[in-house]
């Protein structure tokens, strides 16, 4: 058979149950793997001792995003306000910046944008702008005290 170590995941109760029931049937490993759309040698692994099928360990690390974590991450990135870093500051997250992006970059509801560049200034566009506040550097406070300033930006 090959390697013992599990390579995809494990098969469901009801995929057992499915592959125990077809070769009752009378049916080949063949056949059961077509019909559970799993591989021959899954459905072979299994029907060699379903009480033993995947006791094995499987390697590697444990997660240290748990489920949980990683739907608050999701949500909060879903918002679009915060880089992986200020991700990682605010909700307290014990992985690395960069696995924060991976996760996102992984999820099909993210997708990277580039910001568009804005055009560099003109030089006619430049001495406005200094002229402008040539002008304004000699206002009181009475002038200033009547202007409003807003967030609203042309485009």
């Amino acid at each position: 058979m090959g390697s013992l170590t599990p390579r995809g995941p494990a098969l469901a109760d009801s995929e057992k149950g499915a592959i125990l029931a077809l070769q009752k049937q009378g049916l080949s490993k063949r056949a059961i793997a077509k019909d559970v759309n799993h591989s021959r040698l899954v459905v072979t692994a299994f029907l060699a001792n379903p009480a033993a099928y995947n006791t094995i360990k499987r390697p590697g690390s444990a997660k240290k995003l748990t489920p949980t974590a990683e739907r608050r991450l999701l949500q909060e990135a879903s918002r679009g306000k915060l880089s992986s870093a200020k991700l990682k500051k605010e909700l307290e997250l014990p992985i690395s910046e960069r696995r924060i992006r991976e996760i996102l970059r992984a999820c099909p509801i993210f997708k990277y944008e580039k910001h568009m560049a804005s055009p560099v200034l003109t030089q006619m566009q430049k001495d406005a702008r200094l002229m402008w506040a040539r002008e304004k550097v000699t206002w009181g406070n009475e002038k200033w005290s009547k202007v409003v300033f807003s967030e609203i930006k042309k485009v």
